[in-house]
């Protein structure tokens, strides 16, 4: 799986932008901030088995039919990525902000 993710920072639910000095959004010593954070993602196993056969990369036929099974494996041992479980690995790559 390959992840991006943005980052805001919001006060007084307004996002503050990075060229904003904190004092001229209204930020005093003890404000409370919040931080966003957006993802997406890209299912990288499930890409590769789209792809291997549409003509675009060359495989050695025995060696592409055992990686092409490898990768079914590793995505039925791994199960649906679906909303909810998109948010539980998102939430454990930031457990420790």
């Amino acid at each position: 799986m390959k992840w991006s993710f943005s980052y805001r920072v919001i006060f007084n639910d307004k996002v503050i932008t990075l060229s904003t000095v904190l004092r001229d959004a209204g930020v005093t010593s003890g404000s409370v901030f919040k931080l966003g954070i957006s993802g997406t993602y890209e299912d990288v196993w499930e890409k590769e088995l789209k792809d291997m056969w549409d003509g675009t990369k060359l495989y050695n036929m025995v060696s592409a039919l055992e990686f092409e099974a490898n990768l079914k494996e590793r995505l039925r041992r791994r199960g649906i990525l679906n909303s909810d479980r998109l948010r539980e690995l998102a939430d454990a790559c930031f457990s420790h902000v």
